[in-house]
């Protein structure tokens, strides 16, 4: 929130219910972490912004589309849960982390939605 650095940051907090089903799975090859999300229309590439976001708002990771589907959630009544693969770091090779981790990525990810969908999966 650019427009007045003076009013608090929105949160949406995802669906408990959801959180729990995905956190009781184990997944072969990857870990889960519960954590807060940051959205915005800004990359982060610095490991200096990437701490100064984290101390700011507490977010592990960052995504563009999460407050607009959080939204859109919210105004339709629907439960919402934001899953990221995560792809990078924000070190000096974050451009070429995230072009080598993209499709594990969202691999990873998949299987965490198919697992709320059907845990039996």
């Amino acid at each position: 929130e650019k427009f007045n650095p003076a009013d608090p940051l929105p949160e949406i907090n995802g669906n408990r219910d959801l959180i729990k089903k995905v956190m009781n799975q184990s997944f072969k090859n990857f870990n889960l972490l519960e954590a807060p999300i940051a959205s915005g229309d800004e990359d982060i590439m610095s490991p200096e912004r990437a701490l100064q976001l984290h101390e700011q708002t507490g977010a592990w990771a960052v995504a563009w589309e999460g407050m607009g589907g959080a939204k859109a959630c919210r105004e339709l009544k629907k439960n919402y849960i934001e899953i990221r693969g995560i792809t990078d770091l924000c070190v000096s090779t974050t451009a070429d982390d995230f072009n080598k981790n993209i499709e594990t990525a969202i691999r990873h990810a998949a299987l965490v939605a198919q697992a709320i969908i059907d845990p039996k999966l």
